[in-house]
């Protein structure tokens, strides 16, 4: 696997605590399992490869059409906000310098 590859979501909908989130690309730092057996994924701003602020996304349902595949689920913050928001698989991948 190439390490230089990153797996990219785009927020597609949100609540209006995550609304300067929307149409942003986040990019997959880590994937975990939560207690109760969700895949939880720690994501970045995919433009901001600097900042230290990134988000947890416990998905809860996938959802598959003939173009995309969605994932909703809960997303929190480093400040304890959570929210409820859709991501758009974008499959595709951008790479590193």
């Amino acid at each position: 696997m190439n390490t230089n590859q990153k797996v990219i979501f785009e927020v597609v909908g949100c609540t209006e605590e995550t609304k300067d989130l929307l149409q942003k690309d986040l990019c997959v730092v880590k994937t975990m399992n939560s207690a109760t057996g969700s895949i939880v994924f720690k994501l970045k701003k995919a433009e901001d490869d600097d900042s230290e602020e990134s988000f947890f996304f416990e998905q809860k349902a996938v959802h598959f059409t003939s173009e995309d595949v969605f994932c909703n689920g809960f997303l929190s913050d480093d400040k304890k906000n959570v929210s409820t928001i859709q991501l758009k698989f974008k499959p595709y991948t951008y790479c590193c310098p």
